[in-house]
């Protein structure tokens, strides 16, 4: 639980650093910052889109080996988005990144136990 605690206080704390840093990634690409919140206009979709399709991953194939997917592609996207050459590839890593978000980790609970998990971790956000 407290594993699962942390990686949503990461997980909102990755949300919000793109917030906090829109003024620095419109710069670094000569854009201005409306440009850049697309990626975070991207991020509300791309999340549920991927707890969709993670989750019916997990169903079929089994949590943990979905769980360990999920975190790779996690990893990889996440230090993708830190190279982005420009703004398009960002904005496209973002929307793949979010997509494998451990956000994403509420299908590998139990369907009894979702809602109960859920909520206990909500605060981290």
């Amino acid at each position: 639980m407290i594993a699962s605690f942390l990686a949503w206080v990461f997980d909102a704390f990755d949300f919000f650093l793109l917030v906090f840093v829109l003024h620095a990634v419109a710069a670094e690409f000569g854009t201005q910052i409306t440009s850049v919140t697309f990626a975070i206009v991207l991020t509300g979709d791309a999340a549920d889109r991927g707890a969709f399709v993670f989750g019916r991953a997990a169903d079929r194939y089994g949590r943990r080996p979905t769980l360990v997917v999920v975190i790779v592609l996690y990893s990889l996207l996440e230090l993708l988005s830190a190279f982005s050459p420009n703004l398009v590839f960002l904005i496209c890593v973002r929307g793949l990144f979010v997509a494998a978000e451990l956000r994403t980790q509420q299908p590998f609970f139990s369907t009894n136990a979702r809602g109960t998990w859920a909520n206990r971790q909500r605060p981290g956000w």
